[in-house]
């Protein structure tokens, strides 16, 4: 069996997250591909994730992303047109 990290391991890697995302952090799509036959930012999404970006978005975004079963269509539209921070391929 597999041991668990120490707590100190935690703190370093979110560390290291907190500051990638910091640094690193570009606006969608930031050179990822939605895999053929999936949603993105709905059904699939990078492998770090994505933080949302509402103040890039227009008001009418913002209330489409908060109205229910319309909202995947506003997740969609959003990482099309840069509504979702996201670390680059290839970046680690």
């Amino acid at each position: 069996m597999e041991e668990e990290p120490s707590r100190a391991e935690h703190r370093r890697r979110a560390q290291r997250a907190r500051k990638l995302w910091a640094t690193r952090a570009v606006p969608s799509p930031g050179g990822w591909t939605a895999p053929a036959g999936t949603r993105p930012a709905w059904t699939w999404t990078p492998p770090h994730g994505m933080r949302p970006r509402l103040d890039r978005a227009p008001r009418w975004v913002r209330i489409w992303y908060h109205t229910p079963f319309l909202d995947r269509y506003a997740h969609e539209w959003l990482w099309h047109h840069g509504g979702w921070d996201v670390i680059p391929p290839g970046i680690e």
